[in-house]
């Protein structure tokens, strides 16, 4: 259910997003007036980089896999290496794709290439970390980036350890491809996730939904599944913070627009004049009733004409008000499934009657 008032968030600030060197994506992003561009990074398009840098295939096998393996270190945190590179496709969904000197070693290349999903699922999981921690993408994304900056922390760690063992003399390149392995699953799973949501602007429960039916599909992996329950618990610690006040105080602390019941305030205003015109019209009929227990006199009949004058008015009167009270609500209860709750509350408070 959509907000009936637009929610209103604090914004980022712009040097948040104009400076990209406060996250990793400074590594990928092409500038041509960057003097690294020629001396460091390798294109499809040349086999050398203006006699800087000679192209992989010059080397023996031996010395290849090192360098690849040095590069893939890099491209394993989003950092391009001297050849292999990364190209970004833009088009309605951005895709990212890592690429090599077209002349290693094709049995090196194979090994790399395997690889080259775990560095994609990183940029995108960190990317997503880095852009739904602002405000406006609400409690659930937030509460999600948290726990994926510590998944890429200990990701992080990980690489870390392969790269000490690499400069030991220690870790090949099946070595490399074998240690990745237990992490590709979670990675593609995560990244999965996060694809589906960055398109679709998930918010709130919609999140929590994709992440627990990813978490069903992924059944027959325990690892991967553990994983993603985990992610959806800390996910929807926020929201269910928000349930709980709702249900326990009867106050939405909603501040982002999450939940699945929208505050109207306007609204909550109408009702609370329509309750008090009501108590008006009870507590005037409450004492004309009163007034008429009398005993017999002379003036009996007149007394019942002037009170029966008077309920007659007073029930005019109550009918005039509600009704204009009812128009005056017309337009924001436009939808009648938004009407129906808050008309049955009305009429159950004015019969006094609660529904069990």
């Amino acid at each position: 259910m959509e907000p009936m008032t637009p929610i209103s968030c604090p914004t980022t600030p712009r040097w948040n997003q104009d400076r990209p060197f406060l996250t990793g994506r400074f590594h990928q992003e092409t500038r041509a007036s960057s003097r690294f561009d020629d001396s460091k990074r390798f294109t499809p398009d040349s086999s050398s980089n203006s006699g800087v840098d000679q192209a992989i295939g010059c080397y023996d096998t031996p010395v290849q896999e090192l360098i690849v393996i040095d590069d893939l270190l890099s491209a394993m945190v989003g950092i391009e290496g001297r050849y292999i590179s990364i190209k970004r496709f833009h088009g309605k969904e951005e895709s990212i794709a890592f690429q090599v000197d077209p002349s290693m070693d094709l049995a090196l290349q194979e090994l790399a290439k395997r690889i080259f999903p775990l560095c994609e699922c990183f940029l995108l999981i960190d990317q997503f970390v880095e852009s739904s921690s602002q405000f406006k993408n609400g409690l659930v994304n937030h509460a999600f980036a948290a726990a994926l900056r510590a998944l890429l922390l200990d990701y992080q760690a990980m690489v870390a350890q392969l790269e000490h063992q690499f400069r030991l003399g220690r870790l090949s390149l099946q070595g490399l491809w074998f240690y990745c392995q237990p992490m590709m699953g979670s990675m593609r799973a995560l990244a999965a996730v996060i694809h589906q949501a960055s398109a679709k602007n998930f918010v709130g429960s919609a999140v929590l939904n994709l992440l627990q039916s990813q978490a069903k599909a992924m059944a027959g992996d325990n690892s991967v599944r553990s994983l993603l329950e985990k992610m959806t618990e800390c996910a929807s610690n926020a929201y269910l913070s928000i349930l709980e006040r709702w249900v326990y105080e009867g106050i939405i602390d909603d501040p982002y627009g999450e939940f699945f019941i929208a505050e109207n305030r306007s609204l909550k205003k109408k009702m609370e004049k329509l309750k008090s015109v009501c108590l008006q019209y009870a507590a005037a009929t409450q004492w004309l009733i009163s007034s008429s227990i009398d005993i017999n006199s002379q003036s009996h009949s007149q007394k019942t004409m002037i009170r029966d004058a008077t309920v007659t008015e007073s029930i005019f009167n109550f009918e005039r008000e509600f009704n204009s009270e009812l128009q005056s609500l017309g337009p924001v209860l436009s939808k009648g499934s938004q009407a129906e709750p808050y008309l049955t509350h009305l009429s159950q408070w004015i019969l006094g009657v609660s529904k069990e």
